[in-house]
Protein backbone atom coordinates (compact mmCIF):
# COMPACT_ATOMS: atom_id res chain seq x y z
CA UNK A 1 0.00 0.00 0.00
CA UNK A 2 1.28 3.41 -0.92
CA UNK A 3 2.76 5.53 1.66
CA UNK A 4 -0.51 8.16 1.43
CA UNK A 5 -2.72 5.58 1.67
CA UNK A 6 -1.53 4.88 4.55
CA UNK A 7 -1.46 8.48 5.91
CA UNK A 8 -4.98 8.89 4.77
CA UNK A 9 -6.38 5.99 6.22
CA UNK A 10 -4.75 6.63 10.18
CA UNK A 11 -6.12 10.52 10.14
CA UNK A 12 -9.57 9.11 8.85
CA UNK A 13 -9.79 6.47 11.93
CA UNK A 14 -8.15 9.08 14.24
CA UNK A 15 -11.18 11.68 13.53
CA UNK A 16 -13.65 9.31 13.25
CA UNK A 17 -14.66 9.79 16.86
CA UNK A 18 -14.89 13.64 17.03
CA UNK A 19 -17.13 13.15 13.81
CA UNK A 20 -19.46 10.50 15.53
CA UNK A 21 -19.12 12.70 18.78
CA UNK A 22 -20.30 16.03 16.61
CA UNK A 23 -22.69 14.22 14.97
CA UNK A 24 -24.66 12.92 18.01
CA UNK A 25 -24.31 16.03 19.84
CA UNK A 26 -26.33 17.84 16.88
CA UNK A 27 -28.94 15.07 16.87
CA UNK A 28 -29.46 15.41 20.79
CA UNK A 29 -29.48 18.93 20.46
CA UNK A 30 -32.00 18.68 17.86
CA UNK A 31 -34.14 16.55 19.61
CA UNK A 32 -33.71 18.38 23.01
CA UNK A 33 -35.16 21.18 21.04
CA UNK A 34 -37.73 19.39 19.62
CA UNK A 35 -38.80 18.22 23.09
CA UNK A 36 -38.64 21.39 24.61
CA UNK A 37 -40.42 23.23 21.87
CA UNK A 38 -43.09 20.29 22.17
CA UNK A 39 -43.62 21.00 25.85
CA UNK A 40 -43.97 24.97 25.71
CA UNK A 41 -46.45 24.26 23.03
CA UNK A 42 -48.38 21.43 25.10
CA UNK A 43 -48.05 24.41 28.19
CA UNK A 44 -49.59 26.96 25.52
CA UNK A 45 -52.33 24.57 24.63
CA UNK A 46 -53.27 23.29 28.30
CA UNK A 47 -52.86 26.78 29.52
CA UNK A 48 -55.84 28.33 27.05
CA UNK A 49 -57.52 25.11 27.73
CA UNK A 50 -56.90 25.37 31.23
CA UNK A 51 -60.26 26.69 33.84
CA UNK A 52 -60.18 29.85 35.09
CA UNK A 53 -59.77 30.85 38.66
CA UNK A 54 -63.67 30.91 39.56
CA UNK A 55 -63.80 27.82 37.63
CA UNK A 56 -61.18 25.90 39.80
CA UNK A 57 -62.89 27.22 43.21
CA UNK A 58 -66.60 25.87 41.58
CA UNK A 59 -64.83 22.38 40.94
CA UNK A 60 -63.32 22.48 44.29
CA UNK A 61 -66.61 23.28 45.73
CA UNK A 62 -68.54 20.67 43.97
CA UNK A 63 -65.97 17.80 44.96
CA UNK A 64 -66.13 19.31 48.54
CA UNK A 65 -69.83 18.20 48.07
CA UNK A 66 -69.59 15.31 46.72
CA UNK A 67 -67.30 13.76 49.22
CA UNK A 68 -68.77 15.18 52.04
CA UNK A 69 -70.85 12.75 54.46
CA UNK A 70 -74.30 12.59 54.18
CA UNK A 71 -76.31 14.21 57.40
CA UNK A 72 -79.95 12.99 57.28
CA UNK A 73 -82.50 15.75 57.94
CA UNK A 74 -85.23 15.55 60.60
CA UNK A 75 -88.01 17.49 60.42
CA UNK A 76 -88.81 19.44 64.14
CA UNK A 77 -92.40 19.43 64.47
CA UNK A 78 -93.84 22.23 66.79
CA UNK A 79 -96.82 20.62 69.05
CA UNK A 80 -99.55 22.64 70.96
CA UNK A 81 -100.10 21.29 73.84
CA UNK A 82 -103.42 22.32 75.36
CA UNK A 83 -102.81 21.16 79.05
CA UNK A 84 -101.13 23.91 80.97
CA UNK A 85 -99.12 22.51 84.23
CA UNK A 86 -98.44 24.66 87.00
CA UNK A 87 -95.89 25.57 89.19
CA UNK A 88 -98.56 26.24 92.38
CA UNK A 89 -98.50 23.18 94.92
CA UNK A 90 -101.27 24.41 97.70
CA UNK A 91 -104.75 26.79 97.22
CA UNK A 92 -106.31 28.70 100.55
CA UNK A 93 -109.67 29.49 100.21
CA UNK A 94 -112.96 30.81 101.15
CA UNK A 95 -116.47 31.13 100.88
CA UNK A 96 -117.34 35.14 101.03
CA UNK A 97 -120.93 34.31 100.38
CA UNK A 98 -121.51 32.66 103.34
CA UNK A 99 -120.64 35.36 105.00
CA UNK A 100 -124.03 36.91 104.91
CA UNK A 101 -125.23 34.21 106.79
CA UNK A 102 -123.36 33.86 109.51
CA UNK A 103 -121.09 30.86 108.27
CA UNK A 104 -117.27 30.56 107.92
CA UNK A 105 -115.43 28.70 105.74
CA UNK A 106 -111.62 28.14 105.25
CA UNK A 107 -110.29 24.99 103.44
CA UNK A 108 -107.11 24.11 101.30
CA UNK A 109 -106.29 21.92 98.21
CA UNK A 110 -103.30 20.09 97.36
CA UNK A 111 -101.97 19.12 94.23
CA UNK A 112 -102.03 15.32 93.54
CA UNK A 113 -101.48 15.14 89.69
CA UNK A 114 -101.16 17.64 87.05
CA UNK A 115 -105.01 17.85 86.88
CA UNK A 116 -106.33 16.80 90.06
CA UNK A 117 -106.03 18.05 93.92
CA UNK A 118 -107.25 16.46 97.28
CA UNK A 119 -108.08 18.84 99.71
CA UNK A 120 -109.79 19.35 103.97
CA UNK A 121 -112.13 21.61 104.07
CA UNK A 122 -114.26 23.32 107.04
CA UNK A 123 -116.79 25.41 108.48
CA UNK A 124 -117.89 26.99 111.87
CA UNK A 125 -121.96 28.10 111.52
CA UNK A 126 -122.63 30.93 114.63
CA UNK A 127 -126.11 32.70 113.42
CA UNK A 128 -128.91 34.17 114.75
CA UNK A 129 -132.13 35.37 113.23
CA UNK A 130 -135.92 35.70 113.56
CA UNK A 131 -138.45 33.05 112.40
CA UNK A 132 -141.03 34.49 110.14
CA UNK A 133 -143.78 32.01 110.96
CA UNK A 134 -143.37 31.56 114.54
CA UNK A 135 -141.96 34.67 115.46
CA UNK A 136 -139.13 33.42 117.77
CA UNK A 137 -135.73 34.24 117.45
CA UNK A 138 -133.28 31.47 116.94
CA UNK A 139 -129.98 30.47 117.18
CA UNK A 140 -127.94 28.09 114.74
CA UNK A 141 -124.40 27.49 116.03
CA UNK A 142 -122.45 24.32 114.22
CA UNK A 143 -119.56 22.27 112.60
CA UNK A 144 -118.72 20.47 109.30
CA UNK A 145 -115.70 19.18 107.76
CA UNK A 146 -114.73 17.54 104.38
CA UNK A 147 -112.72 15.79 102.06
CA UNK A 148 -112.77 17.69 98.38
CA UNK A 149 -111.27 16.31 95.47
CA UNK A 150 -111.12 18.50 91.97
CA UNK A 151 -109.92 17.54 88.69
CA UNK A 152 -109.10 20.13 86.45
CA UNK A 153 -109.49 19.11 82.46
CA UNK A 154 -106.86 21.64 81.53
CA UNK A 155 -104.18 21.24 84.57
CA UNK A 156 -104.27 22.20 88.54
CA UNK A 157 -104.74 25.99 89.40
CA UNK A 158 -104.69 26.59 85.64
CA UNK A 159 -107.61 28.62 84.15
CA UNK A 160 -109.76 25.51 83.29
CA UNK A 161 -113.61 24.03 83.90
CA UNK A 162 -113.21 21.66 86.97
CA UNK A 163 -115.35 19.11 88.06
CA UNK A 164 -115.89 19.14 92.20
CA UNK A 165 -117.00 16.38 94.67
CA UNK A 166 -116.79 16.92 98.35
CA UNK A 167 -118.11 14.08 101.59
CA UNK A 168 -118.25 15.31 105.28
CA UNK A 169 -119.88 15.30 108.29
CA UNK A 170 -121.68 18.27 110.13
CA UNK A 171 -123.40 18.93 113.18
CA UNK A 172 -125.39 21.46 113.47
CA UNK A 173 -126.92 23.09 117.32
CA UNK A 174 -130.45 24.63 117.04
CA UNK A 175 -131.86 26.33 120.06
CA UNK A 176 -135.16 28.56 119.68
CA UNK A 177 -134.30 31.63 122.35
CA UNK A 178 -137.88 32.75 122.54
CA UNK A 179 -138.65 28.78 124.29
CA UNK A 180 -135.55 28.84 126.22
CA UNK A 181 -136.30 32.40 127.68
CA UNK A 182 -139.97 31.40 128.66
CA UNK A 183 -138.39 28.08 130.16
CA UNK A 184 -139.05 25.98 127.58
CA UNK A 185 -136.68 23.24 126.93
CA UNK A 186 -138.01 21.82 123.85
CA UNK A 187 -136.53 24.43 122.28
CA UNK A 188 -132.97 22.96 121.89
CA UNK A 189 -132.27 20.51 119.10
CA UNK A 190 -129.15 19.00 118.27
CA UNK A 191 -128.66 17.30 115.27
CA UNK A 192 -125.34 15.62 113.31
CA UNK A 193 -125.18 13.42 109.91
CA UNK A 194 -123.29 13.32 106.54
CA UNK A 195 -123.23 15.76 103.67
CA UNK A 196 -121.96 15.73 100.21
CA UNK A 197 -122.09 17.49 96.87
CA UNK A 198 -121.38 17.05 92.62
CA UNK A 199 -120.88 20.00 90.60
CA UNK A 200 -118.98 21.48 87.37
CA UNK A 201 -117.80 24.86 87.76
CA UNK A 202 -114.92 27.22 86.48
CA UNK A 203 -111.52 28.28 88.03
CA UNK A 204 -110.13 31.82 87.31
CA UNK A 205 -106.52 31.46 88.59
CA UNK A 206 -104.23 34.99 88.37
CA UNK A 207 -100.94 34.85 89.72
CA UNK A 208 -101.71 34.56 93.14
CA UNK A 209 -105.61 35.13 93.32
CA UNK A 210 -107.95 32.98 92.09
CA UNK A 211 -112.10 32.37 91.93
CA UNK A 212 -114.17 29.56 91.29
CA UNK A 213 -117.75 29.39 90.80
CA UNK A 214 -119.78 26.13 90.75
CA UNK A 215 -122.89 24.36 90.37
CA UNK A 216 -124.58 20.90 91.48
CA UNK A 217 -126.73 19.11 93.75
CA UNK A 218 -125.90 18.16 97.14
CA UNK A 219 -127.17 15.73 99.74
CA UNK A 220 -128.02 15.89 103.13
CA UNK A 221 -128.67 12.93 105.00
CA UNK A 222 -130.84 14.31 107.93
CA UNK A 223 -132.68 17.43 108.47
CA UNK A 224 -130.57 20.67 110.06
CA UNK A 225 -133.16 23.37 109.11
CA UNK A 226 -135.75 21.77 111.93
CA UNK A 227 -138.64 23.03 110.86
CA UNK A 228 -137.54 26.27 109.92
CA UNK A 229 -137.92 26.68 106.69
CA UNK A 230 -134.84 28.99 106.30
CA UNK A 231 -133.89 28.28 102.32
CA UNK A 232 -129.71 28.70 103.37
CA UNK A 233 -130.29 25.91 106.12
CA UNK A 234 -129.35 22.16 105.05
CA UNK A 235 -132.71 20.32 104.84
CA UNK A 236 -132.71 15.94 104.10
CA UNK A 237 -132.46 14.62 100.95
CA UNK A 238 -131.27 16.08 97.59
CA UNK A 239 -130.97 19.80 96.28
CA UNK A 240 -129.76 21.99 94.23
CA UNK A 241 -126.25 23.43 95.41
CA UNK A 242 -124.19 26.95 94.16
CA UNK A 243 -120.62 27.32 95.37
CA UNK A 244 -118.03 30.14 94.97
CA UNK A 245 -114.65 30.17 96.22
CA UNK A 246 -112.12 32.95 96.71
CA UNK A 247 -108.49 31.91 96.88
CA UNK A 248 -105.18 32.41 97.15
CA UNK A 249 -102.53 29.88 95.27
CA UNK A 250 -98.99 28.92 95.98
Amino acid sequence: MKSWMKLLFIATALNMPLVSMAYFEDSYHEEDSYQNDRVERSYEEDSRSRPSYWERKEIQRERREAFKPRVKESKVETVLVEDVSSSKKVNVYTSPAELMFGSYQIGADFKLTRKTTLGVNASFLNSTFEDTESGHEVDLFGQSVGLRYNLFFNGAFTDSFLLQTEIGAMRVDFTDLTKVRNGNVSGIAKAAGLYGHLGVGYGWFWKKLNVQVLGGAKYISKDFANGTGKWFLPGKGISPWVGLNLGLSL
